[in-house]
């Protein structure tokens, strides 16, 4: 990779058929498929290979995702090709699962939007998406550590190592000793201090 020693990879994500990876200086790259404009290069034909996006070349801290289900929080489920700036909604974490997306802010607040079939927005709602974003109540005044998201669960880490976890829990993969779904954040019960989570998730 002809970056690597001048300006090194030091964070990646990958969705189910994309990729995208910041470095040091800042600049993001993307590639794979971009049906949805989840590359954020301003198209949607697929990219072999890593192409920086140009739109975030004056930013340092953004994340991109495909709009269909409503997970970019824009209010509607159109498709954003090129980057749309979050206003109102300064992060520090984000993530995206298959359909949905999680954002914590400076205001110790977490943000939810886009699928929630199985709960995986943690809101407690029965309602199928929201396109906007909404605080998760039981995650207000924590200090995030980390987040990540599954296809259709969720998973959040504050600075003290306690894990919370919510949405669909068929396979087992919320850790709460059933397969029931939850419908809000609730701690996982383990005797050790966590350090790191990843929700991971197959078709």
């Amino acid at each position: 990779m002809f970056w690597v020693k001048s300006d090194p990879v030091i964070q990646m994500a990958c969705g189910d058929e994309h990729s995208i990876f910041l470095t040091a200086s800042g600049r993001v790259f993307s590639f794979g498929s971009n049906e949805y404009g989840q590359l954020g290069q301003g198209h949607t034909k697929v990219v072999l290979r890593p192409r920086c996006i140009k739109a975030l070349r004056s930013k340092r801290a953004v994340f991109a995702v495909c709009g269909r289900e409503g997970q970019l929080g824009l209010g509607s489920k159109n498709n954003a090709p090129v980057p749309l700036e979050l206003r109102s909604k300064r992060a520090v974490f984000a993530a995206c699962g298959r359909a949905h997306s999680l954002i914590a802010t400076v205001d110790l607040k977490v943000y939810s939007f886009g699928m929630n079939t199985e709960h995986q927005l943690g809101l407690n709602s029965k309602e199928d998406q929201h396109a906007d974003p909404v605080a998760i109540e039981q995650l207000n005044n924590l200090q995030i550590k980390q987040l990540t998201a599954g296809a259709e669960h969720s998973v959040a880490l504050t600075d003290k190592g306690t894990a919370y976890v919510w949405g669909g829990g068929r396979e087992g993969q919320l850790g709460l000793g059933s397969k029931n779904n939850s419908p809000v954040p609730l701690e996982l019960k383990v005797d050790i201090r966590i350090m790191c989570v990843s929700a991971g998730y197959s078709k």
